[in-house]
Parts: C-alpha cells; sequence; structure tokens
C-alpha cells in the first residue's frame, strides 16, 4: 500500500524539523517503554482511556473485508487453536476461522484445552505488530437473525475473553504455556456470562499494540466460532469518510486549540483540508498524518495539558503558518492504489508557556474511490 503523495511541497524549516524529530523521539519512547514493560493487566494497559464497547449484531451482515482485517489468512495471518475436532478436514478445522468463508459448515468447534477444564482457546498471529481496536467473531455469520430459520440453536457462544500480546515464544496448536505471563486482557469475558450470543460479536476497546489474538472461550465443549476478524484504527469505516478517533480526544491548552477540523472527501482525486485553529502561532505547531499509534502522554516532554497526547506515528510532519489558523491541502493522487489506505491526522500545538503543548482530536480518513 503506497504512502500518500501530498503535491504540495513543504519547506524544511527549523519548526518543520523540531516537530518531526519531537513526533519520532516520542513514538520510539512508547515502542521502548511497550517493549520493556512486563505483560500486565495494569502496564500494558492502552494510555488514553476510552470505553471498551461490546455489540451483537443479529440484523446485518457485513461483507468479507481482506483489506481492512487484519486476521485475514489473505492478509498472513496464521490461527493456532486449542484442538480441533475428529471429523475428517477441512470440516471444523481451526483454518476456517479466518479463511473468508461464512458459515457453519466453515467455522471451528472449540476442543477443551485439557479434558474436563470446560475452556478452550483460539489464536491469531498477525504476522506483525499492529495498532488495533476491534475484534469480531461469532456463532455463524451467515443466519443472523433470532426467529429466523434456519438459526443455529446449538454450539452457541456463552462468555468470550478477549487478550492480545506483542510476543508469543512459543506459537503452536495446543500449547498455552507461558500465555500467563504473555497476554494481556482487554476485553473480560463475564460481561456475556449466562447470556446466549448467537450473532456476530464486535468489540472494541483502545488501540494497543499487538501481534497475537486470544479469544478464550470458557464455554461448554462443542461451541463454534465462524470466521475472527482484527481491525486497526479504520475499523468498519466506510470509504470516503472521516472517522473520529474515540480513544484520543482533544487536549486543548489555554486559547482552546488546537482544533482539528476538515473538509472535502477522502477519495482519489479529490480534494482534502484539514485546518488547524485557535493556535498559539509559535513555530512549534504543525500538524501529523501517518499511522494510528498507541497513545504516547505528552507529559514525557513537559506537557502539563492533562490528557495531552501524541496518537499519529508520523509520515510527514507539516508546520501551521505561523497564525492562529493553518490550512493544509491535499489533493488525493489520481490512483486506485490509494483506495483502502487509511490515514491519521493531528495537530499539536505549543502555547508558549513552558510544559503548555496542545492535541487535537485525532481523526482518520478512510481513502475511497
Amino acid at each position: 500500500m503506497p504512502k500518500p503523495s501530498f503535491t504540495r511541497p513543504v519547506p524544511a524549516t527549523f519548526g518543520h524539523c523540531l516537530i518531526a524529530a519531537t513526533a519520532l523521539l516520542l513514538m520510539g519512547l512508547g515502542r521502548n517503554a511497550t517493549a520493556q514493560t512486563s505483560v500486565s493487566q495494569e502496564a500494558s494497559a492502552p494510555l488514553a482511556p476510552a470505553p471498551t464497547v461490546a455489540e451483537t449484531w443479529y440484523d446485518r451482515v457485513w461483507p468479507y473485508d481482506t483489506i481492512g482485517n487484519l486476521a485475514a489468512q489473505a492478509n498472513g495471518a496464521l490461527p493456532a487453536v486449542s484442538g480441533n475436532v475428529a471429523v475428517g478436514p477441512p470440516r471444523h478445522e481451526d483454518e476456517n476461522l479466518n479463511d473468508g468463508a461464512y458459515g457453519n459448515g466453515s467455522s471451528w468447534i472449540v476442543v477443551e484445552a485439557d479434558p474436563g477444564s470446560n475452556l478452550g482457546w483460539l489464536k491469531i498471529d498477525l504476522g506483525a505488530v499492529r495498532q488495533i481496536r476491534e475484534v469480531a467473531f461469532g456463532r455463524d455469520r451467515v443466519r443472523v437473525a433470532p426467529g429466523v430459520s434456519p438459526f443455529p440453536a446449538d454450539r452457541i457462544l456463552y462468555a468470550a475473553t478477549i487478550q492480545v500480546a506483542l510476543t508469543d515464544d512459543v506459537y503452536a496448536a495446543l500449547d498455552s504455556s507461558n500465555d500467563a505471563s504473555e497476554y494481556t486482557t482487554v476485553f473480560d469475558g463475564s460481561v456475556f456470562s449466562g447470556s446466549a450470543y448467537t450473532g456476530t460479536i464486535s468489540v472494541k476497546f483502545p488501540i494497543v499494540a499487538a501481534r497475537f489474538v486470544k479469544i478464550i472461550i470458557p464455554s461448554p465443549p462443542g461451541t463454534a466460532i465462524d470466521e475472527v476478524e482484527v481491525f486497526s484504527c479504520a475499523g468498519r469505516t466506510a470509504p470516503s469518510t472521516f472517522n473520529i478517533d474515540v480513544a484520543c480526544p482533544p487536549a486543548y491548552h489555554s486559547l482552546g486549540g488546537p482544533v482539528l477540523s476538515y473538509t472535502g472527501s477522502p477519495t482519489v482525486a479529490s480534494t482534502v483540508t484539514l485546518t488547524g485553529s485557535n493556535l498559539s502561532g509559535n513555530a512549534i505547531s504543525g500538524l501529523l498524518l501517518g499511522d494510528c499509534s498507541v497513545p504516547i502522554p505528552l507529559s514525557v516532554v513537559g506537557s502539563v495539558i492533562p490528557g495531552s497526547a501524541l496518537c499519529v506515528s508520523p509520515w510527514l510532519t507539516i508546520p501551521s503558518n505561523g497564525g492562529s489558523t493553518s490550512n493544509f491541502v491535499w489533493d488525493v493522487p489520481n490512483d486506485p492504489g490509494f483506495a483502502g489506505l487509511f490515514i491519521s491526522a493531528q495537530w499539536i500545538d505549543y502555547e508558549g508557556v513552558l510544559g503548555s503543548i496542545g492535541t487535537s482530536q485525532a481523526i482518520g480518513m478512510n481513502i475511497g474511490l
């Protein structure tokens, strides 16, 4: 996937270089902190507060997404499970978890990790550390409405816990020997306990860096799981739309900025304008464009504004024009290869008072045709 080609050249000013250096330094600090932190619920929890939201869908089936779905076999993701039923491959085998085929016949049936444990699990190796914020799975992705025949009445899901990890030293079927020290819970399955969930479950949580996703199913043996899908910041954002990053709210300085607003359409051969307002006019002020990131608190560089955080791993930093309002205009190239690209954006602005670094709401652009 190409990085965006910005047709309006940006001069390499001191402010530009300083913003870039600060942003990249912060990203380095964030990565190092993640790598050095022992894996525990408290230490590796996302830094920006945001609710975990679980939705159950009965009235819609999303088309299978091999571009945005990080867990797709087509994107190189590999499953591992607590066991397979002996009905003869490929029916109900682990390869069905991310093969892109919906329906009972292409599902995986949960096998207990240990006889009598009433506990099974599945894992997905995304192939690389990614920023993720949504996991979707369910009993049968084809039959979606209660009371509509044929609706699954067996192998129902009653509970599920979602965990993530940066490393898994023995990633293999039947092996969970070191998981307790490697995986962190991002969704507590007790939310579902006591109820049957026959539709598709989508769980959204604050952005977290992970390579491995694990779903623990504390249900009776024989529960069936259809496709497992994992999404990054774009989630299920429709093409040619903007997406508000709820995990990265604004943290304004005393001037009420920086405020990010946008116009236009993030579509191939169209124009997008990203505006920063209520800016201080200082040299250390600019727009970050790049990948979404686990929020990194700007307190690490002395910011005293509560909640100010860097939420973009920048490909490009664009200094403001020195006024209270600054516009960045991007002519999206007339290139179909840009369709499906997701670009995150955020303004950062130093007010000029020691420790007063404000950050805007982070947004994303899902480029469409």
